[in-house]
């Protein structure tokens, strides 16, 4: 997963990181398109959702907002197409019901809008009355009405127009950290009431756990996945008592945006694995928490946020070489990996060092773990 909403990543950078995606054969490029900073893919009939909500990214060294972007459609089916040539599918994320602030900020005054009723103002269900924009960090302040005629138009369209551009089965709905905004009757109303419309778009619903699988009254539609972030899983064992299939992408194993041991730049967070390693990406098993079979686990996904990421240079620092780790997790029956001095995690550190001048060759901005044997220091 790449985040282009909290930092805008132009679609020949995205294209780069499915050059590097796909030589480690991961099949699925998921592309978080929205949240508070940004909104960033054309949507036909709402043009303020990137004339407006595309202006803007987290502002970083002092800076109230960096500088955003957003994409065309001609330039979504590109990336769409250059990820099927690497034999990758797409899966669009616009997260909702809360996450979603940009939408909110561009449409609350779209009075004009033939779309909507004159009235939009009333998809504002957030915190902040009226809503204003916030290029900080902070999550969970945000959220879209359920109530409200304009925020199923608005999201129609969005849902219809990316599904209708991408070539995976799924639609990623969101539906995490909403707990601030909504209630759990309002949340489920929400989540329900979207699912119906991706599958009217052809598509099969996927959604965060934590909210998606774990909030009581949520329906999820025969087939729903359920994407598990948590540390320890606990929301991929509420998705499978559902009957959901399970994408694991735990925080503190594949956030690949977290914090390097002994770095001085000033990249990646450290809420969930502060300084972590390449052992902590490659030391776990998907199939084997507590309540989640591993015939409920569909796939593992590399999480990178990009909150502090303002370059691609930057997003290559912390993807390489942990991306990796979560390759061959995915990929490979279980083993002892328990460590950097187990004789699995010896073999693949060996291994990862045999890149070197592949990511050398390609100009590749990457993290020189002290882990690796790396043939030239």
């Amino acid at each position: 997963m790449i985040d282009i909403a909290r930092h805008y990543r132009t679609p020949g950078e995205v294209k780069k990181l499915i050059d590097i995606a796909s030589t480690y054969k991961m099949g699925v490029l998921h592309l978080h398109l929205s949240d508070d900073q940004g909104f960033r893919v054309v949507i036909k009939g709402f043009p303020r959702l990137t004339a407006i909500g595309g202006q803007g990214s987290v502002g970083l060294h002092g800076q109230t907002m960096d500088p955003g972007g957003y994409w065309t459609q001609s330039d979504y089916r590109s990336v769409v197409a250059y990820a099927s040539r690497h034999f990758m599918s797409v899966v669009p994320e616009v997260d909702s019901p809360s996450h979603n602030n940009a939408i909110v900020m561009s449409e609350y005054g779209d009075v004009h809008n033939p779309r909507l009723d004159g009235h939009p103002q009333d998809i504002n269900c957030g915190l902040n009355q009226p809503p204003a924009w916030n290029y900080t960090m902070d999550v969970g302040f945000s959220g879209a009405c359920p109530e409200s005629a304009n925020t199923w138009a608005i999201y129609r369209a969005i849902i219809g127009q990316l599904s209708a551009m991408s070539t995976s089965p799924y639609y990623h709905l969101g539906g995490d950290e909403a707990s601030r905004v909504f209630t759990p009757a309002r949340y489920s109303a929400f989540v329900n009431e979207e699912s119906g419309i991706v599958q009217a778009f052809g598509k099969t619903p996927m959604g965060w756990a934590d909210g998606y699988a774990t909030v009581a009254g949520t329906t999820p539609p025969a087939g729903s996945v359920a994407e598990s972030w948590l540390p320890g899983a606990t929301d991929a064992a509420a998705a499978v008592q559902k009957d959901m299939k399970v994408v694991m992408a735990p925080a503190d194993r594949t956030y690949l945006d977290q914090t390097l041991p002994n770095d001085d730049s000033g990249l990646g967070l450290d809420w969930a694995c502060p300084a972590c390693d390449l052992d902590q990406a490659y030391d776990w098993d998907p199939g084997s928490f507590p309540g989640v079979p591993d015939a409920s686990v569909l796939g593992v996904e590399g999480a990178m946020w990009s909150e502090t990421l303002r370059t691609l240079g930057d997003v290559e620092y912390l993807l390489l070489p942990r991306l990796l780790a979560v390759a061959e997790v995915a990929w490979s029956p279980p083993a002892d990996r328990s460590g950097p001095s187990s004789a699995a995690f010896v073999d693949f550190a060996r291994r990862v060092a045999a890149q070197q001048p592949r990511f050398d060759a390609q100009h590749l901005r990457y993290y020189r773990s002290a882990e690796v044997p790396w043939p030239n220091r």
